[in-house]
């Protein structure tokens, strides 16, 4: 039951069950006394500690509109999708309960949204080693072994045009193989968190 209030934004709901059980019988009356305190509504988000990220990024992979109730739960996810854009290092949401109430007598709450980003590039580099046996004419039970060392490396912009957008440049070069790609991520597709 008081997850049930939680959910629709009755945060400082009280639930204290009663029970009446006579003496005499073997079943009992169980009457829950339910004060649900103020609905709390998102009244807007407030983003602080973007420094190339527009903030309309960070509310749109935030997922929470305003009028909705304030679900915690909703908001741990919505901090976690925040998260899942590989843009931020750190990500705060706090509630922030505003003075006025809204025009439906319900609390107002801000979620205030503190960020600390990531640099914007990012270089991966390394080493690879191809060991694999050496037979003739497709025999891989010859003891004869090719061993080729190559160099692999990743540079990426985590970052684009402060939209979360992630574009990057990978290649590996050995002795017989030189392969390269580029790509650009999106954090959500078509409103969806999908990458």
């Amino acid at each position: 039951v008081e997850l049930l209030y939680r959910n629709a934004g009755y945060n400082n709901v009280q639930v204290r069950p009663i029970v009446a059980a006579p003496a005499e019988s073997t079943s009992a009356d169980v009457r829950l006394d339910v004060m649900p305190g103020r609905q709390q509504r998102l009244a807007q988000v407030v983003v602080s500690g973007e420094d190339r990220t527009r903030p309309g990024a960070v509310v749109n992979a935030l997922g929470l509109d305003s009028g909705d109730p304030v679900n915690f739960t909703q908001w741990a996810q919505a901090r976690k999708r925040l998260f899942d854009t590989n843009v931020f290092r750190q990500v705060d949401v706090r509630p922030e309960v505003l003075p006025e109430p809204n025009a439906d007598g319900s609390e107002a709450v801000n979620a205030r949204v503190t960020v600390s980003e990531w640099p914007t590039w990012r270089l991966r580099y390394g080493l690879q080693l191809d060991d694999r046996s050496q037979g003739e004419q497709g025999d891989d039970t010859s003891l004869d072994r090719r061993r080729d060392l190559g160099v692999v490396g990743n540079l990426q912009n985590r970052n684009v045009f402060g939209r979360a957008f992630t574009f990057g440049i990978f290649g590996q070069v050995a002795r017989r193989l030189r392969s390269g790609n580029t790509y650009l991520t999106f954090p959500t597709l078509f409103g969806r968190a999908v990458q």
